[in-house]
């Protein structure tokens, strides 16, 4: 799920293109299951070329069958053969990409010139004790009301589900077991590649993002939960009271 501000960016990016191009061919790098790419070409539908990649054949596979009408591929974007995309969506994946800086330039080399990389991606390593309680006092609620179910959850994200530990506790064995890249290492990569035409967005509301994963179901219910849930995020990080867990990257190859 991408956040409000990116979807915007998305939005006025795709909607400046479409005048001038018959299609905006984009690339969808870590598409897991699809969800997103399906909610993008059924917005969009034929005013994109969309292909989606992810290196998990298993979701790859889950993805396909969700929607056939999209180009999915099992391979990391280093694997991916040469083409030209005008926009290349990165969401939450760079961090898990094992040579970052190669990726990176991979990204650039599949860019057309004047093309975008847009970058949605966490930095839990930010997050202070005020933000930690705030997240888990939801997150408990929600799971003792039954709307959250960590069953089949595997580690580290299994650590944080678990009320009986404290809240701080829990996120700090969470870090010790997440095996990514730092968002500094990211943040770093991106820079090195596109130089001055990197963009980096901070204060992204993007705890909402741990509902889905604690299996939040998609109903009516579901949805309203999310929804109510974004809305006090982003109250919270306008009033200070937590920092983000978030950040976006908007970074563009020279014409």
């Amino acid at each position: 799920m991408s956040s409000k501000r990116t979807s915007l960016i998305l939005q006025d990016f795709i909607d400046s293109r479409i005048k001038t191009n018959d299609q905006v061919r984009i690339l969808e790098v870590g598409c897991g299951t699809g969800e997103f790419a399906h909610l993008l070409k059924a917005h969009y539908q034929d005013k994109i070329d969309l292909t989606a990649i992810d290196p998990s054949e298993s979701s790859v596979t889950a993805a396909k069958i969700k929607t056939p009408h999209i180009n999915f591929h099992p391979q990391g974007v280093l694997d991916c053969p040469d083409a030209t995309y005008d926009m290349i969506i990165c969401t939450k994946s760079l961090h898990h990409c094992g040579d970052l800086q190669k990726t990176v330039q991979r990204v650039y080399d599949l860019l057309a010139k004047g093309g975008i990389l847009l970058a949605e991606e966490l930095q839990p390593d930010r997050l202070d004790s005020a933000s930690i309680i705030w997240l888990f006092d939801r997150v408990d609620l929600l799971t003792a009301a039954k709307q959250l179910n960590a069953e089949g959850l595997r580690p580290p994200h299994s650590t944080l589900a678990d009320p009986t530990i404290p809240a701080e506790q829990r996120w700090n064995a969470f870090l010790q077991k997440r095996s990514c890249h730092p968002s500094s290492a990211v943040k770093a990569a991106v820079k090195a590649v596109f130089g001055a035409n990197t963009e980096i967005r901070e204060n992204t509301a993007f705890m909402h993002y741990y509902l889905p994963k604690f299996r939040l179901q998609d109903t009516e219910v579901g949805r309203s939960i999310l929804k109510e849930f974004m809305k006090q995020e982003a109250r919270a990080l306008g009033n200070n009271t937590i920092v983000s867990l978030g950040f976006s990257i908007v970074a563009s190859k020279s014409i």
